[in-house]
């Protein structure tokens, strides 16, 4: 056993002496030193591109005017827009009266009236401007405020503008006397509780007008089926007025009363009656008259168209008889109410 022992140690130190002499080998190998290599760079693809040729500059062809003659516009043409436009002027009897521009200069506008041919002068600060559109009229809530042009415009009322506002909200279209009685309807219409339109304003302004007006756009639009019931009331407005109407100093058919007129719908809409309620007549000018002014025109036309017996039963006489009060106030006659 320790024979094996030995040739073990022996064999071992052997060994030792091989991978001793290796290591020294390997410390004798020289080392070199490795060159840097530079990496490779990649040239992007390059695109072919073909040769654009050369764009001649375009030539710009003068614009052609449009032949023009030698004859001058018409001097209307040349004027100014204010040239012939109505304004209204300041006026020592009436207050302002519209008149036409027929010059201007630095200190003012040449101007002519339009009731006379006369030429006059105002500063610049004494004329006004005035709507060349005759129907004034505009809307604050659910009223309507109009003014009496005192002229008569061309299908103002019309069978045709009745059919435009039928319907029709406030709005929808230019303000008008229709545009109220058809809201007036539908409203009744559709809270089934009777609707009131008030026609007021001073003397002059147009209240017989308008009620006419709202009594036609009903009867034209509903009022078809119940027979000449518009033509019934209508024709009740001469002997009303007649009883009510006098001469004032603003308007010679000024009317002094008021009426309460009423117009009944049947339950399908349409217009099945009316009738006026109630007659409020200025009592006062029955006894007495400002000065220029007539009492009612009925007591004229029964003086003027009744008989000699008449009178000598009614104690009555033409009208120059009663000197005191006539002829004083000359004013027993009125162009087409006597």
């Amino acid at each position: 056993m320790l024979r094996t022992l030995d040739k073990r140690q022996k064999g071992g130190g052997a060994s030792s002496t091989i991978e001793a002499a290796q290591v020294k080998a390997k410390s004798q190998v020289e080392v070199k030193p490795v060159e840097k290599v530079q990496p490779i760079r990649k040239e992007p693809p390059v695109e072919k591109v073909a040769p654009v040729p050369r764009q001649e500059p375009q030539r710009q062809v003068p614009r052609q005017q449009p032949a023009t003659s030698n004859k001058r516009a018409p001097i209307e043409d040349q004027l100014p827009p204010d040239y012939g436009r109505i304004v209204w002027i300041t006026d020592p009897v009436d207050g302002f009266s519209a008149a036409r521009i027929i010059d201007i200069s630095k200190s003012g506008f040449t101007l002519t009236p339009l009731d006379t041919e006369d030429t006059v002068a105002r500063r610049y600060e004494e004329v006004f401007s005035s709507e060349d559109d005759p129907r004034k009229s505009s809307y604050v809530a659910n009223i309507l405020i109009s003014i009496n042009p005192y002229q008569t415009i061309d299908g103002f009322y019309s069978t045709s503008k009745i059919k435009e506002y039928r319907g029709k909200s406030l709005g929808q279209k230019e303000p008008h006397i229709y545009a109220i009685a058809d809201k007036s309807y539908r409203e009744m219409k559709r809270n089934r509780k009777s609707q009131s339109i008030i026609v007021s304003g001073e003397s002059g302004a147009g209240k017989t007008e308008s009620q006419k007006a709202v009594l036609r756009y009903l009867c034209e639009n509903w009022g078809a089926e119940a027979g000449p019931i518009q033509q019934r009331l209508l024709e009740t407005n001469p002997i009303l007025e007649a009883f009510g109407n006098a001469k004032t100093l603003r308007n010679n058919n000024s009317s002094r009363f008021g009426k309460f007129v009423q117009i009944h719908f049947a339950n399908n809409g349409t217009v099945s009656g009316g009738f006026v309620s109630h007659y409020l007549l200025e009592t006062s000018r029955i006894c007495r008259q400002s000065s220029g002014e007539r009492n009612y025109h009925i007591f004229y036309q029964l003086i003027a168209g009744s008989s000699p017996e008449l009178f000598k039963y009614l104690s009555l006489g033409q009208p120059h008889c009663f000197n005191m009060y006539f002829l004083i106030l000359n004013t027993f006659s009125v162009d087409n109410f006597l």
